[in-house]
Parts: C-alpha cells; structure tokens; sequence
C-alpha cells in the first residue's frame, strides 16, 4: 500500500482502538483503520435504486 500515510492511521488490537505505542503480544491481530468511502447505508440505496442488492455486488 504505497499510498496509504501510516503515520495518520488509527491502530487497533483485536477491535480495540490503540495508541501507537502499545504493547503488542504474540498472536495479537493488528488493526488499521481507514474511513469509509461510501457508507454502506448509502451503497445499498443506490443499488436498490437500480433494482440490485449487496449480495454479489462488486465491492470495489
């Protein structure tokens, strides 16, 4: 991920929003958090405007 600024990112722990100077313990899964581009309330009435639904919809 060439493009993504690592030092803005919100970290997190096993779905714990941390500080960048956690401890981190072997087997802890390590979380970066990014905003949204398009809220998923929003994503499924544009496709229901069209007659689709989320299942099998493109994510990209």
């Amino acid at each position: 991920m060439p493009d993504y600024d690592f030092d803005s990112a919100i970290l997190g722990i096993w779905r714990r929003e941390v500080t960048p100077d956690a401890l981190v313990k072997c087997g802890d899964r390590i979380e970066l958090y990014r905003s949204l581009e398009l809220d998923p309330r929003d994503a499924r009435r544009q496709l229901a405007e069209v007659g689709r639904t989320m299942v099998g919809a493109d994510a990209s």
